[in-house]
C-alpha cells in the first residue's frame, strides 16, 4: 500500500476570475501579489488546506485525493522552473532567466540566486521565436512593460529590480522549448 509522507502536485490553474475581471490580468495579479510579499518561487506553492477559492482546479484535485497525507500544490510552469533549479549548471548561475515554454503558456522568471526579480507570462501560441527572444531581452534589460505584454495578448510582466543583467544564463524547459533553440541568448536546456 502506498503511504507517502507528503505529495507534491503540479496543476496548471488559471484561476476563476470574478465577473468583469480579465482572466489573464487576474491570474497575473495573483502571481505578482504573492511574489511582491515573498520573491521566491516557493511563494507560489500552497498546502491543500491553504488553497484560495479561486484556484478551482487545484481545489478539485485536493478534494478528490485518496491518500491521507499533506498535499503541496504548485502551478505547472512554476514547478518546472523550480525543478530546473536542481540542475547543477542552473543552480550555479548567479543571474538566470528561467523560461518554461508550455503548450499553452510561457512563463519566464528573472532570478538572482533564489530571489525572483521579475517575470512575464504570455500565451505560447502567440509567440514567435523572435518575439520570445525580444521579451527575454527586455526582462534581462529591466525594461519589460506590463501593459505592453498584456496588450500583446499575454498576461503581463513584473519587475522587482530594474537593474540590467550584464550576463545571465537562459535556462529553458517545457514541451515547446525547441522554440528557443536558435535564441541569441544562448539557451541552456535544463534538466529534469
Amino acid at each position: 500500500r502506498l503511504a507517502p509522507a507528503a505529495v507534491g502536485v503540479a496543476v496548471f490553474d488559471h484561476g476563476a476570475a470574478p465577473a468583469g475581471y480579465s482572466d489573464r490580468r487576474f491570474r497575473f495579479d495573483q502571481l505578482t501579489a504573492r511574489l511582491r510579499d515573498h520573491p521566491r518561487l516557493q511563494a507560489l506553492s500552497y498546502l491543500a488546506e491553504e488553497l484560495p477559492a479561486y484556484l478551482t482546479r487545484m481545489k478539485a484535485v485536493a478534494g478528490s485525493f485518496p491518500l491521507d497525507c499533506p498535499l503541496l500544490f504548485m502551478d505547472t510552469p512554476t514547478a518546472a522552473v523550480l525543478g530546473a533549479r536542481e540542475d547543477l549548471h542552473v543552480r550555479a548561475a548567479e543571474d538566470c532567466i528561467a523560461v518554461n515554454i508550455g503548450n499553452q503558456h510561457t512563463l519566464a522568471f528573472r532570478l538572482r540566486g533564489e530571489v525572483v526579480t521579475g517575470l512575464f507570462e504570455h500565451h505560447t501560441g502567440r509567440l514567435t521565436a523572435g518575439r520570445l527572444d525580444e521579451l527575454i531581452g527586455q526582462l534581462a534589460a529591466g525594461n519589460i512593460d506590463n501593459e505592453a505584454v498584456f496588450q500583446d495578448h499575454g498576461h503581463g510582466a513584473l519587475l522587482l529590480d530594474t537593474a540590467p543583467l550584464e550576463r545571465f544564463l537562459l535556462s529553458v524547459t517545457g514541451p515547446r522549448r525547441a522554440v528557443l533553440r536558435a535564441s541569441r541568448h544562448r539557451p541552456y536546456f535544463a534538466v529534469p
